[in-house]
């Protein structure tokens, strides 16, 4: 949805990314700096009330399948982020990615285990901010013994606890507007945060 509204182009075939948003329609000739959005949701389904540049509302139902698939490509998707930090960005970090401390996000990236549970991430929508085309990448940072990373993309924040075992993950973010998704999706005031 943000790539759409953002216009972000598809440099391998030199075309929009997406044209439109599922539910919503066509994007507008002038594309928006800004997307005012009400969220909503329930502990399976997201809701997306778009106000700027265009009316609509964009929901999706998460089944423990789509929840678990979710979850794994996004922990794919930091704990590359780390290794591109480390190993191409040009700052050495003393960080050893084959290091046991990473066993229990890699098994779960890999062959998706524990079986039967999502791993808990943090996500954020900016809401009624301006949003860039960028792609921000921090590096592993460590806080009580556990290590975190986060990214941005396109204006959205993910955070994943990468050293905790799946039933002991833990986050140190009070920020507002912040969903934890796992088994469920709900706001990290509404759980132990």
């Amino acid at each position: 949805m943000t790539a759409t509204y953002l216009e972000v182009m598809n440099t391998r075939r030199n075309k929009l990314f997406r044209e439109s948003v599922p539910g919503v329609g066509r994007i507008p000739d002038t594309p928006s700096e800004v997307i005012d959005v009400a969220l909503g949701w329930s502990p399976m389904k997201l809701m997306l009330d778009l106000r700027q540049p265009s009316v609509g509302r964009y929901e999706k139902d998460y089944s423990p399948k789509d929840l678990r698939g979710l979850s794994r490509a996004v922990h794919k998707l930091l704990v590359e982020s780390i290794a591109w930090h480390v190993y191409v960005y040009g700052h050495p970090e003393p960080v050893d990615l084959f290091d046991s401390a990473f066993d229990h996000v890699r098994r779960w990236v890999r062959r998706g285990e524990p079986h039967g549970a999502a791993r808990p991430w943090l996500w954020q929508l900016p809401l009624e901010q301006a949003l860039l085309q960028g792609w921000r990448v921090e590096p592993l940072y460590f806080a009580e013994g556990r290590g975190f990373t986060r990214m941005r993309v396109l204006g959205n924040w993910f955070l994943v606890d990468v050293t905790s075992e799946n039933r002991n993950i833990v986050f140190q973010d009070s920020e507002s507007n912040i969903f934890r998704i796992g088994d469920t999706i709900e706001l990290t005031e509404r759980s132990a945060a």
